[in-house]
């Protein structure tokens, strides 16, 4: 294989290795950052819960509300209109039916909407559900029960989405420049690595059959051209030291012939 041809595979490859570690660098930056931020905003609801739940003492019994409100319109008000929060608590009547209410900071005490024999287990499942449907992707939803009351907390996944598409578009377009770098830096090594390897391959040619005193360059800068320079250098050294008794044998066993002649 020449020189130019090693130098061109070699460059090859390490540019395709560079650009596989640059595009899985870019997902894996893009992904920890999502799951970063998916972290904190759940312990960020998670607090928001913890501060909720340390006012329920402060809730105020409904008493003869009977206003009632579909569990649909409360996950329109978790949500489209950024409720803090939202309570639930399971209330017995004076018939020993359990009726469940609502709470908000900005909405009186309401009634749920719900089915006659509905237990508050089901309404607190209806309720997840619609917010769940509501809410999908563009919202994260905790969920906490405390004794009688269920805690509802949402928070907007849509900053963070939106940072992390901004993220993603960065390193969309500096992925490509960073490539090209690098693979200028790659061709540039290959190239210096490849100079001792062609200096070496030109002496040896440069080596005349008749003139076994030269030798190769030792230490060539890198230690495996070097080993093969020495390689190359001992083996000259025994073809000139066979030669040169190939020669003298050739001298003695003539003398005799010479002198016989004479």
């Amino acid at each position: 294989m020449t020189e130019p041809r090693l130098r061109q595979r070699l460059t090859a490859s390490v540019s395709r290795v560079l650009w596989y570690t640059l595009i899985a660098y870019a997902v894996i930056v893009i992904g920890a950052s999502a799951l970063v931020s998916e972290l904190a905003l759940r312990r960020a609801l998670d607090h928001s819960a913890d501060v909720v739940q340390s006012l329920l003492g402060l809730y105020a019994d409904p008493g003869g509300e009977r206003t009632t409100v579909a569990p649909d319109m409360l996950a329109d008000q978790l949500l489209e209109m950024s409720e803090p929060f939202l309570i639930t608590r399971s209330v017995a009547t004076e018939g020993g039916d359990r009726t469940v209410y609502f709470l908000s900071p900005t909405m009186p005490a309401k009634e749920v909407q719900v089915a006659p024999d509905a237990s508050h287990e089901e309404v607190r499942e209806q309720l997840v559900a619609v917010i769940a449907e509501r809410g999908r992707w563009r919202y994260r939803m905790g969920h906490r029960r405390a004794g009688d009351f269920d805690i509802f907390v949402a928070a907007s996944r849509v900053p963070y989405l939106m940072a992390t598409l901004a993220l993603g578009v960065v390193a969309l377009v500096l992925l490509p420049a960073a490539a090209l770098l690098a693979q200028h830096a790659t061709r540039r090594t290959v190239h210096a690595a490849l100079v001792p390897f062609t200096r070496t391959v030109e002496e040896t040619q440069q080596i005349d059959p008749r003139d076994l005193s030269e030798r190769v360059t030792s230490p060539t800068g890198l230690e495996e051209v070097t080993e093969l320079a020495n390689e190359i250098n001992r083996l000259v050294s025994r073809v000139a030291a066979h030669a040169s008794a190939c020669a003298g044998a050739v001298g003695v066993g003539g003398a005799p012939v010479g002198r016989g002649d004479a």
